[in-house]
């Protein structure tokens, strides 16, 4: 992962890249700009994190999900709390699987769900 924006000795701003490289921010947005004009297909000797070779489409795919990535951890409790456990996905998956597959009855569900999908829930 990319740390973004701690100040440099210049004054502006810098990205710690993932070999605890420093660069600029105004370096790194020209190369990501150089990489969104350049064709797709075009291969680059090592990606972002990578040492392997990428291709501009590759790099493009891995910014977009960094950028999520970090948007997304700026919302308030994320990655806290039970519903970010594996056992509650998979019990969540479960019961999706069960309520879309069509004529099957459903017989439990997990408690946060229960009022949603209670026209669902087979009562004795």
């Amino acid at each position: 992962m990319i740390n973004a924006t701690p100040r440099t000795n210049r004054g502006g701003y810098a990205v710690t890249l993932y070999q605890g490289r420093r660069v600029s921010m105004e370096s790194y947005l020209r190369a990501w700009k150089q990489v969104k004009l350049d064709d797709p297909g075009k291969i680059y000797p090592n990606g972002p994190g990578s040492w392997a070779p990428m291709t501009a489409a590759q790099i493009r795919a891995e910014m977009r999900r960094g950028i999520h990535d970090r948007i997304n951890r700026h919302v308030p409790g994320y990655g806290q709390g039970r519903k970010w456990s594996q056992d509650w996905f998979w019990s969540a998956k479960r019961c999706a699987d069960q309520v879309n597959t069509p004529r099957l009855i459903v017989r439990w569900v997990p408690p946060d769900l229960r009022m949603r999908l209670k026209h669902r829930i087979e009562r004795d």
